[in-house]
């Protein structure tokens, strides 16, 4: 379109022709459409696209845990290729906009003109690992109910068939721990499962019919086996019970003190609570995160947290917790292998908030730490 189409010169005064003026709307209209659409949230696993949500993202993946590598090239020929979604997603805000104000609804998206910025954030996702008893195939079932098509489980299992680097943490590559685990068995406890089996009746009774907090809590302090993902919820919530002690002796610490989680809880209660860690010298990487854990503490607080190396003589195979006041949790280890001769660890946790266990169990404790002490 030609200058002279829009502008016209007219006794040294510059005036809009008609067409100049719905240009100028046109302009204004699109700037305002680009600023609109500043936030949106691209899957670059599954490829879906949405307005930025609330959920909670991660500046980069907790190490030692699998996770799904990017599918998708993040471009703006991506973004004008599903320009459909895009204006729909405008469109929605729009009409959101509307209930809120008197403002007249504007004409929908016209184009898509540039990506201002991106960053790749991480988000957390549950997922049950499943070995078939027949032909000892895996089949891994996400909890991503809110997603659409093609779901986590289907990429994920492409991705391990190619050997993505990042899903090889699924699998357990320390074989010496291997060699030591594979032959062991769990003792199963029916009493314990039980009562795991009622809390998870309760909680999804709760759901339906209100429920008394003493008849939810009869439940959930029992001697139990631990829920998926439990050990790090109590963990990070041990603050409640006011302990004055906190005692984790665990042939697998690295985990733990990778988990920000639990870190940041363990330095949030050190002012007023005595922790000593117990872990094998000879774990892979145990020291480089101790050392990153150590890097957060100040300098105050240091006194209050000890840890305990042991030789190989004297290494441990299960974990044991003790929060006292508050709770006991022992987990144990198992290996199973699947059909193409990778193994799987399998945790088995339970907890019992008995008072008398968990002063048992802390004496125990403490006189290993006091022969660690004088040797």
């Amino acid at each position: 379109m030609a200058l002279a189409d829009l502008i016209v010169v007219s006794e040294m005064s510059l005036i809009l022709t008609s067409k100049g003026r719905n240009a100028l709307q046109e302009l204004t209209k699109v700037t305002i459409k680009k600023s609109q659409l500043n936030e949106l949230f691209v899957n670059m696993v599954t490829g879906n696209i949405e307005h930025h949500s609330n959920r909670r993202f991660f500046e980069r993946p907790t190490p030692g845990f699998a996770y799904l590598d990017q599918d998708i090239d993040m471009n703006i020929e991506y973004l004008r290729d599903r320009f459909d979604v895009l204006e729909q997603i405008y469109d929605k805000d729009k009409e959101e906009e509307l209930l809120l104000s008197w403002r007249i609804k504007e004409k929908s998206l016209y184009r898509i003109l540039d990506i201002v910025y991106q960053n790749i954030k991480y988000l957390s996702v549950s997922c049950f690992v499943y070995l078939n008893e027949e032909d000892s195939s895996l089949l891994l079932i996400f909890d991503n109910a809110n997603e659409s098509t093609p779901d986590y489980s289907t990429i994920a299992n492409a991705q391990i068939a190619k050997g993505v680097t990042s899903m090889n943490f699924l699998f357990e590559t320390d074989w010496s721990f291997i060699a030591q685990k594979k032959i062991n068995v769990h003792e199963f406890d029916s009493v314990k499962n039980k009562a795991l089996i009622d809390l998870m009746s309760v909680l999804k009774r709760r759901t339906r019919t209100p429920l008394s907090p003493e008849e939810i809590n009869s439940f959930y302090y029992a001697d139990r086996y631990l829920l998926d993902d439990e050990l790090t919820d109590i963990l990070t919530e041990c603050q409640h019970f006011k302990p004055k002690e906190l005692i984790i002796a665990s042939p697998r610490i690295k985990s733990l003190l990778q988990d920000n989680a639990i870190t940041n809880t363990l330095i949030g209660i050190l002012s007023n609570t005595k922790i000593t860690i117990i872990y094998n010298n000879d774990e892979y990487g145990v020291n480089k995160s101790k050392q990153y854990f150590l890097s957060k503490i100040s300098q105050k607080n240091r006194n209050n947290i000890r840890f305990y190396p042991l030789t190989t003589e004297k290494k441990i195979n299960d974990t044991q917790i003790v929060c006292s006041p508050g709770f006991v949790i022992n987990s144990s280890y198992a290996l199973a292998q699947d059909n193409l001769s990778r193994y799987l660890l399998i945790v088995n946790s339970d907890i019992s908030f008995d008072a008398l266990i968990v002063q048992r169990k802390l004496e125990s404790l403490l006189v290993l730490i006091q022969s660690l002490i004088e040797s």
